[in-house]
């Protein structure tokens, strides 16, 4: 719908970015990949 499209790069911002994980050690996944490298870890 044209809710979630609009909605969902706020949520995906959120989710990776900010949301503490648990199973992370309570971190956001973005914060395990350098901010100037981020190519690195998928190649």
């Amino acid at each position: 719908s044209d809710q979630r499209t609009a909605w969902l790069p706020a949520f995906l911002a959120y989710y990776n970015a900010r949301r503490p994980h648990s199973a992370l050690g309570y971190q956001p996944p973005a914060s395990r990949i350098p901010g100037n490298n981020l190519l690195q870890l998928n190649s």
